[in-house]
């Protein structure tokens, strides 16, 4: 017999829990994680952030999880994550041009290697979409295999920067104010 155990870690608020955040405004920053495989199951993650501090973070129906939490972080947290999102690149993030330097940096490399080439590949990664609304605008940045891809061009600072603040977004999926489902099986 399976059965599902909820365990329930509450923030202070009073929106801590399962549900989402009173706001009525969409949120103010938002990272989407769309997984390439397994296919239309919408993003694996999703994390937003609204003026208020409130956090939502939601799974999607194949994650043992599944369904949307929200809690609260406080203000010099809310703050501090301003202060990253002009050091993220994410405001001017010009996808063609990152491309064309990750080119130029290929070409480096293979002009230095001895065998006269060096191949990657980028199989099965995964979709980041972060986006940010703030005076009525939304700047959005997006790119298939962020993480490895930054990892494998560390010289390539906007993608450095950019999975560095996707990363620290994703952190809230695990955060301890997240509430836990666990499953157990008898």
């Amino acid at each position: 017999m399976r059965f599902v155990l909820a365990l329930w870690l509450l923030a202070g608020s009073g929106f801590a829990g399962a549900g989402t955040c009173p706001d009525a405004a969409p949120p103010w920053l938002e990272l989407e994680i769309v997984a390439s495989e397994p296919a239309d199951v919408g993003p694996m993650r999703r994390i937003e952030i609204h003026d208020s501090g409130c956090v939502e973070v939601t799974y999607a129906r194949l994650d043992v999880r599944a369904g949307t939490y929200a809690f609260a972080i406080p203000g010099d947290e809310l703050a501090a994550l301003a202060g990253a999102v002009a050091d993220s690149g994410v405001r001017g993030f010009d996808a063609v041009s990152v491309r064309h330097e990750l080119e130029a940096v290929r070409e480096l490399r293979a002009s230095l290697a001895p065998s006269g080439g060096i191949v990657y590949d980028v199989v099965c990664a995964d979709t980041h979409r972060i986006v940010v609304r703030e005076g009525g605008s939304e700047q959005v940045a997006a790119w298939y295999g962020l993480l490895p891809t930054a990892q494998r061009y560390g010289e390539v600072d906007s993608l450095s920067r950019l999975a560095r603040f996707a990363q620290r977004l994703d952190d809230y999926s695990r955060d301890a104010r997240v509430p836990l489902a666990v499953e157990v099986a008898r």
